[in-house]
């Protein structure tokens, strides 16, 4: 019979809440992608990328706060949130790099501000995400 500490045992806890907290994001972040897909909402309403990258920082955020459990030590889940913010903005500029080598901006002109609001909206919902999973 195994016995756990406290700490083990709030470890878990907390673990298995985390992982609840990111599969439910992402789930909610893919549906209104695909919703904002097939309805051309990203094309009828120039604004409604803005929530998405932000739900999208909250979930990358998750996501780096699971990565202990799957054995992925390079984030440590209380750690500086600037770890968090790097990682998620890299992912933005992953993203943004992608959306523009697929075609996906419509307007040439508005690439820079389109780009940097959509860069900050993900560093802004890193910064939600990671106050979410200190509390936890």
């Amino acid at each position: 019979m195994r016995f756990f500490s406290v700490d083990t045992l709030w470890y878990h806890i907390s673990m298995g809440l985390l992982l609840t907290l990111f599969f439910s994001s992402f789930i909610t972040l893919a549906l209104v992608h695909s919703f904002a897909e097939k309805f051309f909402l990203y094309w009828k309403y120039q604004w409604f990328d803005i929530p998405v990258h932000f739900l999208g920082g909250i979930v990358c955020a998750f996501g780096i706060a699971i990565l202990p459990f799957f054995r992925i030590r390079f984030f440590e889940r209380h750690k500086s949130s600037i770890a968090y913010v790097c990682g998620v903005f890299f992912i933005g500029v992953c993203w943004e790099v992608f959306e523009y080598n697929s075609g996906l901006y419509q307007l040439e002109q508005h690439i820079v501000i389109d780009t940097l609001t959509d860069i900050s909206m993900d560093i802004l919902g890193a910064i939600v995400g990671y106050s979410i999973v200190n509390r936890i």
